[in-house]
């Protein structure tokens, strides 16, 4: 199943990928960077999955070219990445204060709700995958890394599959404190309390879209009048919000509510995650309605989804199946429902949209109310299914040192407009030409840190298209307001920003 993943991934990423010899540390077929054992920078990190690949693509600009190596393994509903890299100490790259040339990255991935509660009360430890590891118990790493080519901007990078079940065995040696947290959401969602000893910054915005598996695209697309089977964003089948929300909330548990007929068990199976998912909150905030308006009708409960037996749980042949099944991160949500549709279910789910699927892959995008999940929607309006990532730390433990570097880092690369858009395009749909999901980059806002923000660009200007999108992707919209950010409310003009 990872390395379903991991080509899914890399085909969301818009890139050639080879399999080669590592570029830095690891040499040749697998061999752990014992060089990373003394004089390394470690910056621990929790919170959200939809940011990975697109963090993963920040860290890679700041390094020396070549010499960024990926590791993760899947286990028990979470992901555990370590990114090991060097830099000269010259900007661009990471200027570290401590003078050290080599950078450890551990985060533990769950869900956004780590991203601010495990950060904020200082106390909770979380178990990262170590360089230790590496060296000793993941001797299943992939015996070649897969290497992401280089594109204008972003270094070529190495990938490393170190399998599904080895992070009971493998991971944890050592656990810290998490330092940063990402959260797709503002972190009052998840903790009123926990919010206010946070300090948060919001460098960019991530799209979200409804994945459904590809025979319930093509199921759609027939009784839409269109053809079973296009794949460009013109045949793309369109749900009502009603008709999502009925679903989601169990009112529909058949294809038949939606007049189609996907296969013998035409039940709706419906993906959905945790309530301290960021993907949750925004989906809630969209759709249903219940975080934002207590008491009305939430998203219907559903049975835990184990990483290692997603084939099993993600294969129901007869009525009486489990219809609804949560996952503890997006990476497995995306499996789920390639698993569904090789056994000819049909599946529903949301998710980023940095998961863009390949030709290869079992899931496709659908349009909501007439509208597809792409940057040019976000920027006219018309697509509401984004949110703003928070990048938070306590503020009762003043940043310092390296971690005060890594923020920088972050925040630097955040106002790079060519890196966003060099992101944006290798994020692009790459079953249906130029026009993209995933991340887009923030203007500035009325509760961003000093300095954070991208300024207005040309691609804002009238008329709008894909291309000049692509090309300088800004989101002019935020929900931060004088009061603090609020995603239940209406999105506001971002400071300064003046509609053409």
């Amino acid at each position: 199943m990872m390395q379903l993943k991991l080509s899914r991934v890399s085909a969301a990423a818009g890139l050639a990928l080879v399999a080669t010899a590592a570029l830095a540390n690891p040499t040749g077929p697998f061999n752990p960077p014992g060089n990373y054992t003394s004089g390394t920078t470690d910056i621990y990190l929790a919170g959200s999955s939809a940011v990975d690949l697109a963090l993963t693509k920040f860290i890679a600009n700041s390094c020396l070219p070549g010499s960024l190596d990926t590791y993760r393994t899947d286990a028990g509903g979470k992901t555990y990445w370590l990114w090991t890299c060097t830099t000269n100490n010259v900007a661009p790259n990471w200027v570290l204060a401590s003078g050290n040339t080599k950078i450890a990255i551990h985060k533990n991935t769950n869900s956004s709700a780590d991203g601010t509660n495990g950060v904020a009360n200082g106390a909770a430890a979380f178990a990262y995958l170590q360089v230790s590891d590496l060296n000793t118990a993941l001797t299943q790493c992939a015996v070649s890394p897969t290497v992401v080519a280089a594109t204008s901007t972003i270094p070529a990078y190495n990938v490393f599959n170190c399998g599904t079940t080895a992070g009971t065995a493998g991971v944890g040696t050592l656990s810290q404190t998490a330092r940063f947290g990402f959260s797709d959401s503002e972190p009052k969602q998840f903790n009123v309390a926990a919010a206010a000893q946070l300090t948060s910054a919001y460098p960019l915005s991530i799209l979200f879209g409804i994945p459904v598996t590809k025979n319930v695209r093509d199921a759609l697309q027939t009784s839409q009048g269109l053809a079973a089977g296009d794949e460009s964003e013109a045949g793309m089948p369109n749900l009502t919000s009603a008709q999502i929300h009925s679903i989601f909330t169990g009112v529909f548990t058949s294809w038949t509510n939606l007049g189609i007929t996907v296969g013998a068990d035409n039940g709706i199976y419906m993906l959905r995650r945790s309530n301290g998912s960021g993907s949750s909150r925004i989906f809630d905030a969209t759709f249903i309605g219940d975080y934002c308006t207590p008491g009305l009708t939430a998203i219907s409960a559903g049975t835990a989804l184990v990483t290692g037996t997603i084939p099993t749980q993600c294969n129901a042949v007869a009525s009486g199946g489990t219809q609804i099944l949560q996952a503890g991160t997006s990476e497995d949500l995306a499996a789920c429902l390639g698993s569904f549709q090789t056994n000819a279910v049909g599946a529903i789910g949301y998710l980023s949209t940095d998961f863009q699927p390949g030709l290869a892959d079992g899931y496709r995008w659908v349009k909501f109310d007439g509208y597809s999940p792409k940057l040019l929607n976000v920027v006219d309006g018309k697509w509401k299914d984004w949110s703003e990532l928070s990048l938070n730390y306590n503020k009762a433990t003043p940043l310092a040192g390296d971690d005060t570097s890594f923020y920088n880092q972050i925040k630097n690369t955040s106002l790079n407009g060519t890196l966003m858009s060099e992101i944006a395009q290798n994020l692009a749909q790459t079953t249906s030409g130029l026009w993209t999901g995933g991340v887009m980059g923030a203007l500035p806002n009325r509760i961003n840190a000093a300095g954070w923000g991208l300024p207005a660009g040309a691609s804002l200007t009238l008329p709008r298209t894909d291309a000049t999108v692509l090309a300088y992707p800004a989101n002019p919209a935020t929900r931060a307001y004088s009061t603090g950010y609020n995603l239940c409310a209406a999105p506001l003009p971002s400071a300064g920003y003046v509609a053409h």
